[in-house]
């Protein structure tokens, strides 16, 4: 598991170093909601297009904000300038409870105006984990 390698009190002083601070209480929360997402990742990324991605591989959290669901990702873009393709991280809120196919769709239709401002070309979103709003129905 991931946060047996994490040592929490180097990321305290690495916080305090940098002038910030960062409670321990809140560390291990942090660590523990991203072991979490982590540690059902295959199985979500095994999940069909055509399928939902089982509840029992979400992570139940907090999410701060009035909706059911944060999908996380991978976004991989086009850059015609360079012809090149690059990857990164993406998440979004979404209410709906739909197969990973429809999240990668929902995805592209809500951001790629976003991206081709940046002149670059959206031509997947691989869904990776999904996050359960505590407290909100499935």
């Amino acid at each position: 598991m991931a946060g047996k390698n994490i040592k929490p009190m180097a990321l305290i002083r690495i916080a305090q170093n940098q002038g910030g601070s960062y409670r321990k209480e809140d560390m291990l929360s942090d660590i523990r909601k991203f072991e979490d997402r982590l540690r059902h990742e295959t199985q979500v990324l095994g999940t069909p297009f055509d399928q939902k991605v089982p509840t029992g591989y979400m992570v139940e959290t907090d999410l701060n904000q009035p909706v059911r669901y944060r999908v996380h990702g991978y976004v991989t873009m086009y850059d015609e300038e360079t012809d090149t393709y690059l990857r990164k991280k993406a998440s979004f809120y979404t209410d709906d409870y739909e197969n990973t196919g429809n999240y990668a769709e929902s995805f592209v239709q809500s951001y790629w105006q976003q991206y081709k401002e940046e002149a670059l070309e959206i031509s997947d979103f691989e869904v990776r984990a999904i996050e359960h709003n505590t407290g909100f129905s499935y």
